[in-house]
């Protein structure tokens, strides 16, 4: 065979082959997130049982607090980045949602699960690209979380009195 008779058939080939290094990657598409709905509120328990308000008060307190902090981390992260921030927020939303609510606390409770949902949804907005950001919601969000700590101090303080109170009737009733 006679090379010469090859250099035409070679050179498109090499063009080809150059042309196509040249051509960008594409960029892969992350899945939607997708997040399941909030549980149902439990509304159970009176506040006259001090054990009822400090176990609502134990769990929602911390949760409310760690959920605040993981959604202030997450508003600073890119929306492919958001994966895991957003489950972990799921997380602490359905724990807050399961926690049973005792009657004095219902509002708190409220406020709480509603921000939490906000947020959740607000996230995951972002995350699949439907909302360019949240700064506006999530300042909205972040106001209503701290109006619901507040509402914990406030029922934490009872707690405390009444935890008072059965501790002076105690020592008052004993010879």
């Amino acid at each position: 065979m006679n090379y010469r008779n090859c250099w035409p058939l070679l050179i498109p080939v090499l063009l080809t082959a150059c042309a196509l290094g040249d051509v960008p990657p594409t960029a892969t598409v992350p899945p939607p997130v997708t997040v399941q709905p909030a549980p149902t509120l439990t509304f159970a328990g009176s506040c006259a049982s001090t054990k009822e308000l400090e176990t609502w008060l134990q769990i929602t307190s911390l949760l409310a607090a760690d959920f605040l902090t993981q959604m202030n981390t997450a508003a600073g992260l890119d929306r492919n980045a958001l994966y895991e921030p957003i489950a972990a927020m799921v997380q602490m939303r359905d724990s807050v949602f399961a926690a049973a609510t005792p009657d004095c606390a219902i509002a708190a409770q409220l406020l709480l699960t509603d921000a939490m949902d906000q947020a959740v949804l607000t996230f995951q907005q972002i995350a699949n690209g439907d909302l360019a950001e949240g700064h506006e919601a999530l300042g909205r969000i972040t106001a209503q979380i701290e109006q619901a700590l507040t509402l914990q101090t406030e029922l934490a303080q009872r707690m405390e009195q009444q935890f008072r109170q059965a501790a002076q009737a105690t020592a008052s009733a004993q010879p």
